[in-house]
């Protein structure tokens, strides 16, 4: 088996995988043998398109067949743009955030339990406010994910209002 991959790979066409090394390919069209990278480096050298400018391209693959793992290449990485850019939209709710955005908006309709808070005590309240939100949609989405922090995480913004009433009084 390739690295990274299996023989269903389509770029497998056109190389050999070295029989005892895993990661080893030859070229099937000029015999270039690759000890290593496996079939990303075969493709890396049937397209030219070496990102690093580690391989060696090859210069007798047919136009056609080096369109062909272009457009592989090319594709892979617009899937994983795509799947970098919904994983950072995943942490950004879990967090809650939005992406680009650095108001407050989420914080519309909060009673603030005391009118003069200073601005460190508003910071806090408002991060405590989003510790808690969080902890409730791990509550409701994560619930086959045990609880390592304990039940004391799940009080933060309990304990915070406490701890600020206590300073007001």
């Amino acid at each position: 088996m390739a690295s990274g991959g299996s023989r269903r790979d389509p770029a497998w066409e056109h190389g050999e995988q070295i029989p005892s090394n895993k990661n080893g390919s030859i070229c099937k069209y000029c015999r270039l043998t690759m000890k290593s990278g496996g079939v990303t480096r075969l493709k890396y050298h049937l397209s030219g398109m070496d990102p690093g400018n580690n391989v060696l391209r090859c210069e007798s693959v047919p136009t056609e067949v080096k369109a062909y793992i272009k457009s592989l290449l090319m594709n892979k990485q617009k899937e994983k743009a795509k799947k970098a850019h919904v994983m950072e939209e995943v942490r950004a709710e879990l967090r809650g955030e939005l992406i680009g955005s650095q108001d407050d908006s989420d914080d519309e309709g909060i009673v603030y339990p005391d009118e003069n808070m200073t601005l460190e005590e508003l910071r806090e309240y408002r991060q405590a406010i989003r510790n808690s939100k969080e902890a409730q949609w791990n509550r409701e989405h994560l619930h086959k994910v045990p609880n390592r922090d304990g039940p004391k995480s799940d009080n933060a913004l309990f304990n915070l209002f406490h701890a600020l009433r206590g300073a007001i009084n």
